[in-house]
């Protein structure tokens, strides 16, 4: 855990310097963990490794008046702990109103899951329908590069389904 809070103050530091001095490029990067939501997984570990990025693809609208806009991004995260894990890779739709974001996405899923044969344990690896409902929060307005969030990520193959809780800077 001490790295990982090493690692998002480093990023943070970096990403202020940058967003100083040149503007955004679209890209947001997090780190953070994921809950699983059913036994199987939480028996790999009650909070598991989770990290991924953001690239804004295209502004859809805008408005500033309202301070609300909706955009495109492509997402590609991912979660592991033990014998199982997933990166999903993910068509988003994301709404902001000042500070405040929510997006939702579908895609598609790299999965590494298990299943007992016996007395072995064969790994079974798979691509499986993906989709993401995240709720985020921009620090003072946008004038700061960083965000918090929580995602709720649903899989094809259930035993992978749960929430993260990240933190991030943008690019």
């Amino acid at each position: 855990m001490k790295k990982c809070l090493f690692i998002v103050i480093v990023a943070a530091l970096a990403g202020s310097i940058v967003a100083q001095v040149t503007k955004p490029v679209g890209i947001s990067v997090r780190i953070g963990t994921f809950s699983p939501s059913t036994n199987v997984a939480k028996d790999q570990g009650e909070s598991w490794f989770f990290g991924g990025f953001d690239w804004k693809l295209r502004d859809l609208s805008f408005d500033a008046n309202s301070g609300s806009s909706t955009s495109l991004a492509l997402s590609v995260d991912a979660y592991q702990k033990g014998k199982m894990g997933a990166i999903p890779i993910l068509l988003n739709w994301v709404h902001r109103n000042d500070e405040w974001y929510w997006s939702v996405g579908a895609g598609i899923a790299l999965n590494k899951d298990f299943r007992e044969s016996g007395s072995d344990t064969i790994t079974v690896r798979d691509e499986r329908f993906a989709y993401q409902a995240t709720l985020g929060y921009d620090f003072m307005k946008r004038k700061s590069p960083l965000f918090a969030e929580v995602k709720y990520f649903g899989n094809s193959r259930d035993r992978l389904n749960g929430f993260a809780f990240a933190v991030g800077i943008r690019l």
